[in-house]
C-alpha cells in the first residue's frame, strides 16, 4: 500500500477556494428553496434583501466554523480542512460570528445603501472605507500572504485554515509590508468618498443625481441606477472612424411584472429628459425595467429593455 505523503498543518489557497465554491452551492440552493415562497416579500425589500442572504450565511459560516462543527463547513469537511486558533482549537461561536462579519460585511455593502443626500454625505466615509478596503484587503491577503494564508478575517480573530488530519506547526508571522498595504487600502476607500463628491460637483452628475431622486418618489420603483456612457465605433482595419454612440443609460428595479410595458419605460425615459437636460444630446436614452429579486445568495430577474432617441420623446 502507498503511503501518502503528509500534508502540511496550513491549508492551501486552492482547497480553500474549492470549499468556498462548495458552501456557495449549498448556500444558493437554500436560497433558490426560500425564493419560491418568499419571492414576493423579498421584491418588496428591494436592494434591503441583500441582508436576508447575509444573515443566513452568518448563521451558516458562523455556527459551522465554530467548534459547534469542529470547525467545518460542508464544503470544508468535504475537502478535509478547518477552522482553528493558533493552539489547533476549533473557535468559539462569538469568534466564528464576529469572523464571517469582517468577511462578509464589505462585500454585503451595496451602492444602493450608500446616501446621496447632502445631510448624510459624511456615512460614505466609514462606508468607503469597509467597502473598498475590507474588500481589497480580503482579495489582496487570500492570493499574496503565502506564510500564513490568513485573510482579512482570519487576522482579526487569530484564527487559521488548516488541514484536518494535520500536525500542527510553527508557524511564521505575517510579512510586514502586507499589514502596511491593507492600511492603505483602508486609508483609501475612507477618503474616496471626497473624489465621488467633487465628481458629483460637475453639472452632468448634478443632473443624474436629481433624475435620479425624482424616479425614486415613482410609485412602484424600488431602485434606480443612471449613468451616461459613450461607445466609439471602429472600421474593419482597426481604425477609429470617428463615430460615437452616446447615451443615457436607465436601469429600473420595479416592484410589479411590468417588464413588457414598453409605454412605461417611455415615461420613464421622458422623466429622464425633463430632469437632465444634457440628455438632449445623447443619441439614445436606454430603459431597463428589472422585476425580481437578489438576497446575495440567491438572484431572479425578469428583464425589458428599451432605447429611445430622446428627439422623439
Amino acid at each position: 500500500m502507498t503511503q501518502q505523503p503528509d500534508l502540511p498543518w496550513i491549508s492551501g489557497f486552492w482547497r480553500r477556494i474549492v470549499a468556498l465554491i462548495v458552501d456557495t452551492i449549498v448556500l444558493s440552493l437554500g436560497g433558490f428553496a426560500l425564493g419560491l415562497v418568499l419571492e414576493s416579500v423579498f421584491i418588496q425589500l428591494g436592494s434591503w434583501s441583500l441582508l436576508i442572504g447575509f444573515f443566513i450565511s452568518l448563521g451558516y459560516f458562523g455556527v459551522m466554523n465554530s467548534r459547534l462543527a469542529e470547525g467545518q463547513t460542508l464544503g470544508k469537511k468535504l475537502l478535509g480542512i478547518r477552522v482553528v486558533d493558533g493552539n489547533n482549537q476549533t473557535i468559539s461561536l462569538g469568534r466564528s460570528l464576529l469572523r464571517y462579519c469582517v468577511y462578509g460585511i464589505p462585500f454585503a455593502l451595496q451602492i444602493d445603501f450608500l446616501p446621496v443626500d447632502e445631510g448624510f454625505f459624511w456615512l460614505m466615509y466609514p462606508i468607503g472605507a469597509l467597502l473598498v478596503g475590507g474588500s481589497f484587503s480580503i482579495l489582496y491577503l487570500y492570493i499574496f500572504n503565502r506564510r500564513t494564508r490568513q485573510s482579512l478575517h482570519d487576522l482579526v480573530v487569530g484564527s487559521y485554515v488548516v488541514y484536518a488530519c494535520a500536525p500542527q506547526e510553527e508557524v511564521r508571522e505575517v510579512w510586514k509590508p502586507h499589514l502596511v498595504i491593507v492600511a492603505l487600502f483602508f486609508v483609501l476607500g475612507g477618503i474616496s468618498p471626497s473624489f465621488i463628491n467633487i465628481l458629483f460637483s460637475y453639472g452632468e452628475f448634478e443632473q443624474m443625481l436629481a433624475t435620479r431622486a425624482v424616479l425614486l418618489q415613482e410609485p412602484g420603483v424600488n431602485t434606480v441606477g443612471i449613468m451616461a456612457s459613450s461607445t466609439s465605433y471602429y472600421a474593419d482595419s482597426g481604425e477609429q472612424d470617428n463615430t460615437s454612440h452616446k447615451s443615457v443609460d436607465l436601469a429600473v428595479y420595479i416592484d410589479s411584472n411590468r417588464v413588457s410595458d414598453m409605454e412605461y419605460a417611455r415615461e420613464l425615459a421622458a422623466k429622464v429628459l425633463a430632469n437632465y437636460p444634457d440628455a438632449r444630446g445623447k443619441d439614445v436614452i436606454s430603459v431597463d425595467l428589472y422585476y425580481g429579486y437578489d438576497i446575495g445568495i440567491w438572484s431572479s430577474w425578469d428583464i425589458g429593455s428599451y432605447e429611445f432617441n430622446p428627439s422623439g420623446l
